[in-house]
C-alpha cells in the first residue's frame, strides 16, 4: 500500500512538473537559444568521416565568393570578407570537379585558347598540303610549350591528334582539342566552357547557380524560426 501510494505521488509530481515546465516561458527561450547549437551539433556529426570533405569545399568556395565579388568591384577584401556569408555545403560535389574548383582554370583555359589559336592560324597560313601543315603546326606547337614554359604534349599523342586535322581544318577546333587534351576533356566539352569563361554574365550566373544548388535556401532564417518552439 506504501509503495502503491508512493508511486502515484511521484507520478503526481513529475505531471506537476511537466505542467510547470511546459508553461514556463523561461524554458521556450531556453530551448530557442539551445536550438542553433543543438543543430550544428546534429549536422557536424551527420556529415560522419566525410567531415574533412564538407569543412575543405566550404573553405573553397568561400574563396571563389569573395574572388568573384573583388575582381567584379574592386572592393576591400576586409569588407567583402565580413560580408560574405561562410557556409557548408548541403552535400558534397558529386562531379568529378565542382564548378567553384573550375573557376580558376576556366580564365586560364581562356586566355591558353586564344594564345595556342594565334599559333595555330599562324602554322596554317600559306599551307596548301595537309603533310606540310601537320608538320608546320606540330614544330610550332613544341615551340609554344617550350617558350611558355609548359609541359608539351607527348609526341605520340601530338603526331596522333594531328592526324587527324589538314589545312582545312578550323583552328578553333585545334585549339580546343589541344588545350583539352592537357584537361582530360574533349574539344567539344571545352567550347562550352569558353562560353563561360568569355562572358562575365554567364559565369556570374552560373556560380550563382551551383551555390543556389549546393547550399542553404535565401529563406533559412524562416525555417529556421519554424523549428522554435511556439508561444505559450
Amino acid at each position: 500500500m506504501k509503495r502503491e501510494k508512493s508511486s502515484f505521488s511521484k507520478a503526481q509530481a513529475f505531471a506537476d512538473a511537466h505542467n510547470r515546465i511546459s508553461l514556463d516561458t523561461s524554458v521556450q527561450a531556453a530551448i530557442s537559444a539551445k536550438l542553433p547549437k543543438a543543430l550544428c551539433m546534429w549536422a557536424i556529426m551527420r556529415m560522419g568521416t566525410k567531415r574533412p570533405q564538407y569543412i575543405s569545399e566550404a573553405y573553397r568556395d568561400f574563396h571563389v565568393k569573395c574572388t568573384q565579388i573583388v575582381a567584379e568591384t574592386n572592393r576591400d577584401i576586409g569588407q567583402v570578407v565580413e560580408e560574405t556569408p561562410f557556409e557548408i555545403p548541403l552535400h558534397l560535389s558529386k562531379k568529378r570537379a565542382a564548378f567553384t574548383e573550375q573557376v580558376l582554370d576556366l580564365y586560364l583555359m581562356a586566355a591558353e585558347y586564344e594564345q595556342v589559336l594565334r599559333v595555330v592560324k599562324s602554322a596554317k597560313a600559306g599551307m596548301v598540303e595537309a603533310a606540310q601543315f601537320r608538320l608546320n603546326l606540330k614544330e610550332e606547337l613544341n615551340w609554344f610549350a617550350s617558350e611558355q614554359n609548359l609541359e608539351p604534349v607527348p609526341e605520340r599523342d601530338l603526331d596522333k591528334m594531328l592526324k587527324r586535322y589538314d589545312h582545312r581544318t578550323s583552328p578553333s577546333q585545334i585549339a580546343q582539342d589541344y588545350v583539352g587534351y592537357k584537361r582530360c576533356m574533349s574539344g567539344a566539352a571545352v567550347k562550352k566552357l569558353l562560353v563561360i569563361a568569355r562572358d562575365p554574365k554567364r559565369m556570374s550566373a552560373s556560380l550563382r547557380k551551383y551555390l543556389r544548388n549546393a547550399y542553404l535556401p535565401k529563406n533559412f532564417e524562416a525555417i529556421l524560426q519554424s523549428l522554435m518552439p511556439p508561444q505559450m
